[in-house]
């Protein structure tokens, strides 16, 4: 059955930098990769960042440092 799944990268304050995925997903195991830029196509600058996945009712957030 398909899910709901979003995975979105956040700053430390919390704004959405880039949404990487935000739609219906069988259960399996996918690999996706940032790129580096916010959603207005721009490189974002070096720093903490954090992925959040969602999916259904289940969330994970991890912490991870971009460096350039």
């Amino acid at each position: 059955t398909n899910s709901k799944v979003a995975i979105k990268i956040f700053d430390v304050v919390g704004r959405v930098i880039r949404t990487i995925f935000d739609n219906d997903k069988k259960a399996g195991n996918y690999t996706l990769y940032w790129d580096g830029k916010a959603d207005n196509g721009k490189k974002v600058s070096a720093g903490v960042f954090f992925c959040k996945m969602k999916c259904g009712n289940v969330s994970l957030t991890k912490k991870f440092t971009l460096i350039r």
